[in-house]
């Protein structure tokens, strides 16, 4: 049954002509890595965007050489031609994304046409743990809810108590569950910092019953949380780190649906950098987070903790920005879709596509997308690149008379944001 699936599924990618490779790898409970392969795919009727799931294979080795071989193995097991991949996308990892001997540039150099994405989901993890690895007071603060929530959540007696506790205030509202915090995805720990917030004075209060009525041997590891929660330096790295998650988290989330574009991630990347920006702007001189904290005067305690909150969003402003990357040549396909023949340097743009996709797209065509300007008589400015998949969708002829921006509007889709769906 297994094998009649892949058949179908890889006949369907095959009709379809293009499609990138996701490739994720991970341990599973019993240590084993296992490597997960999955596709993204552009029909080229009517322009839908899918994913199809191809299976896990298992390997002892993790280098760059053993996993780009063994992807090459195991798709073309299974009849896959690798002739009509166009992109590939993976996370930072060093085994996949490094600049030598890693799969990125096996894969690259044995299939120049397909273009790399750097997983933007994975992108976001590692803005955030960079930002709060920087911070001192920042990195404290994470220490501290993760040490809380072990404490309540390890013993289902702490646990039945502090729920029962909470349950009893006469200003109790249903708040969300202690969480523990995710090992892995850093966007996903603003679930438990959100939770830890809502409980938060609840947590003290109780914190404080227990080190009056608790057993001896309880009361010094609940004082050391009394201490925690009641600095208000952890009460505000909290907030501030809940308004840094707040702003990455729901476009994390929305970089990983099926149909977003490279495009709409760009844009939802430059969304974020404004935002970054408008927090961490500081009159005078910037003071990172991190190394040793000095002391402050009671009048510098505003400026220091400012310096703090502003830094932080300045760290992961500058870690965005060293971290995102589009591809050149998907960047000159945006140009071609939105921007030519505006441009002036649209020839340029025509020949970088052609050279990269030299079995894809004519440049001794390029008019086409012109044509298409002139015959609707409609003003691209703020156009974007699902108007034009609208288009195609309601006239099936568009495809025939514009071969050249078919394919660019084909190749760019089949580009992938992140490997998280995989």
């Amino acid at each position: 049954m297994s094998h009649m699936v892949l058949r179908k599924i890889v006949q369907d990618v095959h009709n379809c002509g293009y499609w990138s490779l996701l490739i994720d790898e991970s341990q599973d409970i019993t240590a084993k890595e296992q490597v997960v392969f999955a596709l993204r795919v552009v029909r080229p009727d009517p322009f839908d965007v899918s994913g199809q799931f191809l299976g896990f294979a298992e390997t002892a080795e993790t280098t760059g050489d053993a996993l780009a071989k063994l992807a090459e193995v195991s798709l073309t097991a299974i009849g896959l031609d690798f002739q009509g991949m166009r992109g590939m996308a993976f996370d930072g990892a060093a085994s996949m994304t490094g600049k030598s001997k890693r799969v990125r540039t096996r894969l690259g150099s044995n299939y120049p046409f397909a273009r790399f994405s750097y997983c933007k989901g994975h992108c976001l993890n590692s803005v955030l743990q960079e930002a709060v690895r920087q911070g001192a007071s920042m990195r404290r603060c994470i220490d501290i809810i993760q040490s809380v929530i072990v404490y309540v959540k390890s013993s289902p007696r702490r646990l039945a108590s502090f729920t029962e506790f909470e349950n009893g205030q006469e200003d109790y509202v249903e708040t969300e569950k202690l969480k523990k915090l995710c090992p892995t995805r850093w966007v996903m720990r603003m679930l438990a910092v959100r939770a830890i917030l809502q409980n938060y004075a609840h947590l003290l209060d109780w914190f404080q019953q227990q080190f009056s009525e608790g057993k001896t041997e309880d009361k010094q590891a609940t004082l050391i949380h009394i201490n925690n929660l009641s600095d208000f330096s952890v009460f505000f790295s909290l907030n501030t780190l809940m308004r840094l998650f707040a702003m990455v988290h729901p476009i994390h989330k929305w970089v990983q649906g099926v149909n977003i574009t490279i495009s709409e991630t760009r844009k939802s990347f430059a969304t974020l950098v404004r935002l970054l920006h408008l927090e961490a702007v500081v009159q005078g001189e910037r003071r990172r987070i991190g190394g040793r904290i000095v002391p402050v005067t009671e009048s510098d305690i505003e400026t220091y903790f400012m310096s703090q909150y502003r830094a932080l969003f300045q760290t992961a402003l500058d870690e965005i920005e060293e971290r995102f990357h589009v591809d050149e040549a998907i960047v000159a396909l945006e140009d071609v879709l939105i921007r030519y023949p505006e441009t002036e340097a649209s020839e340029v743009v025509i020949r970088t596509v052609s050279e990269v996709f030299t079995a894809d797209v004519d440049a001794k065509r390029p008019l086409d997308v012109k044509v298409k300007t002139e015959a609707n008589q409609t003003d691209r400015d703020g156009w974007h690149v699902l108007d034009f998949v609208s288009e195609f969708q309601s006239d099936s002829m568009l495809p025939v008379v514009l071969p050249n921006f078919c394919s660019c509007l084909r190749l760019l889709l089949v580009q992938a944001s992140t490997t998280c769906t995989a």
